[in-house]
């Protein structure tokens, strides 16, 4: 059986303390929160950065000072977010091309020559991207980059389901929604999942089980 491999983000792009007082704000409490992860057998960190006013950025000395932190004090492989509030694609890949992470996320939903523009920068400096798949759509925008030979198998897709609680939804939908999303994959490709909402526990379950059928 493979290992399971575990990825934390400490915090997204809307969430603050007034959603919840425990959410990690300051580049130190986004370490620590990574750091305690990681001791708790965590293996990568997926990081999003915010500045003083507690607003998501892409500001690179927010990320340099998470990085940093979290390199000083542990082996924990890398992956900066892309995802965040609107900005020109240089901007956001910034801290991606000064901080050189293991990984970065690949947001697929923007136009198609920044996607190609990211995909192409990463590649260039060796970071690998993660595709960010929140529907198949997505998965078959990835699968064009792939035949141009900008994105190399195995590729690496994080399927990400909902934030918000939908009570319309129970735990057989959101299988159903991997299962499409899984057999729509390159064959080969690398995956995992990211959120779930009310049916977060239970994914957790099925994605387990699954990583055992889908490689």
């Amino acid at each position: 059986m493979d290992p399971l491999i575990i990825k934390v983000a400490s915090t997204n792009v809307n969430w603050t303390k007034k959603d919840s007082p425990y959410v990690p704000e300051t580049p130190e409490e986004i370490a620590k929160d990574i750091l305690e992860a990681y001791r708790e057998d965590a293996t990568i960190a997926h990081i999003h950065a915010r500045n003083e006013y507690g607003k998501a950025t892409f500001d690179t000395k927010y990320f340099k000072k998470i990085v940093e932190m979290v390199r000083k004090e542990s082996d924990t492989l890398i992956e900066l977010s892309t995802g965040g509030p609107p900005a020109p694609v240089k901007e956001k890949l910034a801290p991606i091309l000064e901080l050189r992470p293991d990984y970065a996320s690949l947001n697929i939903r923007g136009i198609i020559e920044e996607i190609e523009y990211s995909a192409k920068v990463m590649e260039e400096i060796g970071v690998i991207p993660v595709i960010e798949a929140f529907n198949i759509e997505m998965i078959e925008t990835s699968k064009t980059l792939i035949k141009k030979g900008m994105i190399k198998q195995p590729a690496c897709f994080e399927l990400v389901f909902n934030l918000i609680s939908d009570s319309s939804r129970n735990v057989l939908d959101d299988y159903d929604e991997m299962l499409r999303r899984l057999k729509a994959l390159p064959p080969g490709s690398i995956w995992s999942r990211n959120r779930g909402a009310h049916n977060q526990f239970a994914l957790d379950v099925m994605t387990i089980m699954l990583g055992e059928s889908f490689k």
